[in-house]
Formats: structure tokens, C-alpha cells, sequence
């Protein structure tokens, strides 16, 4: 069960990129609502942000070591819990973007929020299931 969600979330992630490069032109910006939120296609081929750009090799490694490190965790607990939805988030993001770096040469982004007036960095699912994780991990050291 635990690994059918991992499945999902990386489908998820990849149906959306798959859409974006197909009816986006890259820099593109498609407004869904013009005070909140966009599609913006952008390719980046570095790490969070922007950063390290050119780096594609290193982080595949590092995406393949973490992702082989996070799954030897898994199959150790093998229940649901907050700790196992957390490393599936992981794991889902890391395959996610690293299947873009295999695939693609470069993370295609595309999810452009603007709250209270302030442009938020272009990110995609992989990157939300990254950070939904990292926020899991948070609650799961303080509990």
C-alpha cells in the first residue's frame, strides 16, 4: 500500500510536467487567477532556487543515494504512519525530479504563486512533495 502512494505522487508529478512542456511554451506564463497564481514554464537545471545551476550529474548522484537510503528506512518500518508518509513525500519528490534530470536534462518547474504581493519561487510537485516531507520530518522530531 505504502508504495502505490509513492507511485501516484511521482504520476502526479510527472503527468503535470508532461502537460507543461507539451501546451507551454518554455518562459511562458498562463494566468488562472492574475492576483494569485500562474503557470510559468521554466526549466531549471540546478538545485532549489535556482542555485548550483549546471550541476545535473551531482545531483543525480545525490538524488540516487538519498532515494536508495530513504527506501532501506521504509521497508524497515513498513506501517503507516506520520514517519513513513513523510519519507514516501521524499522519495516521491526525489524520483520525481530525478526522473527529470534523467529525462529532461533539467526539473521542469511551473507552479507560480504570488501571496500578498510577494512572487513566490517557480516550483512543481516534486519540489511540494519535498518540502510537505521536510515539514513531516519537523513533526516528527519535535512528537
Amino acid at each position: 500500500m505504502i508504495y502505490i502512494f509513492i507511485i501516484i505522487f511521482i504520476f502526479i508529478d510527472q503527468i503535470s510536467k508532461y502537460y507543461i512542456v507539451k501546451y507551454i511554451e518554455e518562459g511562458q506564463s498562463v494566468e488562472v487567477n492574475p492576483k494569485f497564481f500562474r503557470l510559468t514554464f521554466i526549466r531549471n537545471n540546478g538545485a532549489a532556487f535556482g542555485t548550483l545551476k549546471g550541476q545535473t550529474s551531482l545531483f543525480t548522484i545525490i538524488s540516487v543515494l538519498i532515494g536508495m537510503i530513504l527506501f532501506y528506512f521504509l521497508i524497515m518500518e513498513n506501517q503507516l504512519t506520520l514517519y513513513t508518509i513523510t519519507l514516501m513525500l521524499i522519495i516521491s519528490g526525489t524520483i520525481g525530479n530525478l526522473m527529470d534530470r534523467l529525462i529532461r536534462k533539467a526539473v521542469v518547474d511551473f507552479l507560480d504563486f504570488r501571496l500578498f504581493g510577494y512572487d513566490l519561487p517557480i516550483f512543481n510537485f516534486a519540489d511540494f512533495f519535498l518540502f510537505l516531507g521536510m515539514i513531516g520530518i519537523i513533526f516528527t522530531v519535535i512528537l
